[in-house]
């Protein structure tokens, strides 16, 4: 099954601005009231916004870009 025009729309900039978070280091913290506070990959957020976004193939694409 190939990605359509609108996935590989979808995917380029997902993938774009998910390399920058990863390679930029940027990283949200979430406080939380009685432990300490999470910190959340932007770029992995990216990676499920993804495959939320286009599906999984796609989601494999762009996860396979910001893992490397």
């Amino acid at each position: 099954m190939l990605p359509n025009t609108r996935q590989v729309g979808l995917a380029v900039p997902f993938g774009v601005v998910g390399f920058v978070f990863k390679a930029a280091g940027l990283v949200a913290s979430v406080p939380l009231s009685r432990t300490p506070p999470i910190d959340i990959d932007l770029g992995a957020l990216m990676l499920c916004l993804a495959g939320m976004a286009t599906g999984p193939i796609i989601g494999i694409i762009v996860g396979a870009r910001l893992i490397r």
